[in-house]
């Protein structure tokens, strides 16, 4: 089993409305791969949390449903974990940006 460590960009990317189609296409079916097709876990840290909902999407109610109606399914398969971001300080560099620039694949 994996986990997807993500930044704030993928979960704005995935759930945005964007004005890039294949972008948001793109991360949807990265989301759907990676969280449908098998067991892996999304790993959220609080900060990525905050900083996700403290932006126009939480205004938005369908994108709001959308967030929470997935999120249940991912808890109730056990595929989503909050975790404070000191849990995973190996996969980010001394800066505290993501070594990769985005999400990462970790082991759990």
């Amino acid at each position: 089993m994996k986990a997807l460590l993500t930044d704030t960009g993928y979960l704005i990317a995935l759930y945005g409305p964007g004005d890039d189609y294949r972008r948001v296409e793109k991360a949807r079916e990265s989301f759907r791969i990676i969280f449908e097709q098998s067991q892996n876990v999304l790993v959220l840290t609080w900060p990525v949390l905050y900083e996700t909902l403290n932006t126009k999407l939480s205004k938005r109610m369908d994108i709001v449903e959308r967030i929470e109606n997935e999120w249940r399914k991912l808890r109730s398969r056990n595929q989503l974990l909050f975790s404070t971001i000191s849990r995973f300080a190996k996969s980010r560099s001394p800066s505290g940006k993501m070594k990769s620039g985005g999400p990462a694949i970790i082991d759990l």
